[in-house]
Parts: structure tokens; C-alpha cells; sequence
């Protein structure tokens, strides 16, 4: 039945028409597999079931083959190690286990498993403690409102903010984020109300230049006077923003999440870093991939960019989203399809003829 059911994601995702153009290792897709470049998962797909064991260890399998082929005997991002030297076969075994859980209870549209697998291969590399530059956590990389959204308790919140989650208040945590918020606040705040130096034109400036304006150098120590506010309003966002960062690094460094004691801490301290993020993970997509009516393209680029920033106005396309016209997303999404496509077919090799 999982046979079935992932020929039928492929089928209709159209996934492995793209291929991976320069790999020598990718295979030709098959007309049957993917007959045009079609994203629409159907409303009936089901993923396998969380008890069917083959299936999830042909896709931790699979995922352990790519990743190797993908790391070609380099350092991995954010691990800055060798794939021999991570255990990535423990921890997929953990994530497999748990996403199957998760997606077999999501109540709108489920994403196959390996999708996901993939995602969160381009998000973190299945590193717990990864952290961006936008204060994106653990290995699904939540941002903390995303984060409290979907039921995770995070380092800085308050014990009421997420009740259901159990997460224990850290009083120094919960200081250091509010700074960080309190800096972007002002920050932004200038910048709304200098908002004229902000669409200033340089053709405009040219012919205010030609035109012998009098009030241009009066513009012109006014922008630099921005400027430099700017630069020290900018200053104080990054100083606040790491003061949190190292903070939050000193109390994790050198855990274990597969060690109780250190994963219990962790649960206490912040959940993105846990597996229970995964869980949110499947939630999140089946949200998205609901409210783009089957478009899992549409849903993957909402979980990088937001949901506004997917959705597309204009009838007809307003039921199925798109890809926004932003570098970083049309990289992430493109990069997530051709991950699954090389991990769907190591786990489905074609037969012998």
C-alpha cells in the first residue's frame, strides 16, 4: 500500500520531472511517473502508515544514499563534519518514526513523508541546534511566533505565552528577547517616519541637481544624518540579536538529544531544538498544502516565505498559490523538489528489465 500511495504523490506531484540536470547519478524520469510538471496532491492521498516498518527503513535508506552522494566526501553545512562523522542513520531513524506519527493524525492535507524529509534536509541538514541569521530554530527552523503558533514553547517566551507546552520561563532568556524586539521596534519606527530618504529616486535627485534645487544639500545632510542614525538603530538590533544567540548557544552546547537528562532540559528550554518540532512540521504543511488545494509547491514555498507571500490574487490561480518572485525561495523550493526526487528514487529503483 505505501507503494501505491507514493507512486501516486509522484504521479500527480510531477516531482521527477525535474530531475537533477547535472548529477550523473539521476535517473530519466518515466512518462507514466511524472506526466508533465503537475504539483497537485490529490485530496484522497494518505501517507504510509506508521506501522509499516519496510517503508521506513527503504526511506531512511534512501535518505542515508543521498545524503552521502550530496556530501561527496565534504564537511556538511552547520555540522562542519564529514558524513562519516554523524550519525545520521539514529537520527533519521528518530524522524522517520515520528513524522509518519504525526502526518498518520493530520486532519487536512498530508504530505508524503520523504517530502518532508527532504525539506528539512534543505533546511537544516537534520541538525538539531542549527539557528539563522532570522532566529530560526532547531532542525525545521521555526521562528518563535511560528513556533508558539503551532504549540512549541521557546527559549525567551513566557510561561503563559504557550501553557500547553510545558516550557519553563527563563526570566534572562525572556529579558534578552524582549531587547531584541524592543531594538527592531525602534528600528523600524525610524524608518517609518523617515520614510521619504527611503524612496529617494536618483534620477529625481539628478534633475533636482540640473534644476539648481536649493533645498538639495538641505536633503542631502538630512539622508546622511538617517544614515547614520540607521546604521546605530542597526547596530543595537544585531548586538541584541546575538547577546540571545550566545545565550541560548551556551545553555545547549555540547547536549545530546538523545541523552534523557539533556533531552528533558531541552524540552523545558526550547522545543524547536527537539523532534517534537517535526510533529509541527507535518501540521504546518498540511495547513498549507490545504489551503493551497493540493499545490505542495505552493505549501513549501509558504513554510520559507509566508503565506501571504505565496498566495496568488489573480483568478483563476488564486485557489493553487505560486512561487513569489524571491531568490531564496525559488532556490529552497527548487532544491527541496530535486531532493525528493533523488530520495524517491533510491527508494523505488527501477526493476530489472
Amino acid at each position: 500500500m505505501a507503494g501505491k500511495n507514493r507512486r501516486e504523490f509522484l504521479k500527480y506531484g510531477g516531482i521527477l520531472a525535474m530531475g537533477l540536470s547535472n548529477a550523473p547519478c539521476a535517473a530519466e524520469p518515466q512518462p507514466e511517473q511524472a506526466p508533465g510538471l503537475q504539483f497537485l496532491v490529490p485530496a484522497d492521498y494518505r501517507p504510509p502508515s506508521p506501522e509499516d516498518a519496510a517503508y521506513r527503513r527503504r526511506l531512511v535508506r534512501a535518505t542515508l544514499q543521498y545524503v552521502e552522494y550530496f556530501a561527496g566526501g565534504e564537511n556538511i553545512a552547520l555540522w562542519d563534519r564529514p558524513f562519516a562523522r554523524i550519525d545520521f542513520e539514529k537520527r533519521l531513524d528518530r524522524m522517520v518514526s515520528v513524522l509518519t506519527h504525526a502526518l498518520a493524525s493530520v486532519s487536512k492535507r498530508p504530505v508524503d513523508p520523504a517530502w518532508i524529509v527532504a525539506q528539512i534536509f534543505m533546511e537544516s541538514r537534520f541538525y538539531e541546534f542549527a539557528i539563522s541569521a532570522s532566529l530560526a530554530f532547531g532542525p525545521c527552523q521555526f521562528v518563535m511566533s511560528t513556533a508558539n503558533l503551532y504549540g512549541l514553547g521557546c527559549a525567551g517566551n513566557r510561561a503563559a505565552t504557550v501553557p500547553e507546552s510545558g516550557i519553563r520561563e527563563h526570566p534572562e532568556m525572556v529579558e534578552l528577547v524582549d531587547r531584541y524586539e524592543e531594538t527592531g521596534r525602534r528600528l523600524n519606527g525610524f524608518r517609518r517616519a523617515n520614510r521619504r530618504f527611503l524612496n529617494l529616486r536618483l534620477p529625481d535627485l539628478f534633475k533636482r541637481l540640473v534644476d539648481g534645487d536649493p533645498g538639495l544639500r538641505t536633503l542631502a545632510e538630512g539622508y546622511f544624518e538617517f544614515e547614520k542614525q540607521e546604521e546605530a538603530l542597526e547596530r543595537n538590533v544585531e548586538e541584541a540579536r546575538t547577546r540571545y544567540v550566545e545565550s541560548v548557544l551556551e545553555k545547549v552546547r555540547d547536549r545530546d538529544i538523545f541523552n534523557p537528562d539533556d533531552l528533558s532540559f531541552l524540552e523545558a528550554f526550547d522545543q524547536r531544538f527537539t523532534y517534537r518540532s517535526l510533529t509541527a512540521m507535518a501540521v504546518y504543511m498540511g495547513d498549507e498544502l490545504y489551503k493551497f488545494n493540493g499545490n505542495v509547491v505552493a505549501a513549501t514555498a509558504s513554510y520559507n516565505a509566508g503565506r501571504s507571500a505565496a498566495m496568488d490574487r489573480k483568478h483563476p490561480f488564486l485557489l493553487y498559490g505560486r512561487i513569489p518572485a524571491i531568490e531564496e525561495t525559488s532556490l529552497y523550493v527548487s532544491r527541496i523538489m530535486n531532493s525528493y526526487s533523488e530520495i524517491s528514487r533510491r527508494m523505488n529503483p527501477p526493476e530489472p528489465a
